[in-house]
């Protein structure tokens, strides 16, 4: 899998949302102790459901990931087109803080 650096942290940056993660995000949602403040979070999602929302939301263009510097891993707290937190129309799945952000360069 690979990321783009859009906007570069201490420890993380963002990516554009990339559909070939979507095995990972179903995990994720499907599991009720990272879902339980979305409103999704009492629904089964789909393999095939959150590949077409993901290439939706990659179309857009305003949806991110966020992945870890270090190991080059997608981190469970994604930047998503949902979710219960929002900032400048993007909405944060996870509910930890983020490092400082700033562009790339």
């Amino acid at each position: 899998m690979k990321y783009f650096k859009k906007m570069v942290g201490k420890k993380c940056y963002l990516s554009p949302i990339n559909p070939e993660d979507a095995e990972k995000y179903v995990l994720w949602l499907n599991d009720m102790e990272v879902a339980q403040y979305l409103t999704l979070a009492y629904q089964i999602v789909s393999l095939s459901n959150e590949r077409e929302t993901l290439e939706k939301l990659s179309r857009q263009g305003d949806h991110y990931a966020i992945v870890e510097s270090k190991s080059g891993e997608l981190l469970e707290q994604g930047l998503r087109g949902r979710g219960p937190a929002t900032a400048s129309g993007l909405q944060l799945t996870g509910g930890s803080s983020l490092p400082p952000l700033s562009p790339p360069g």
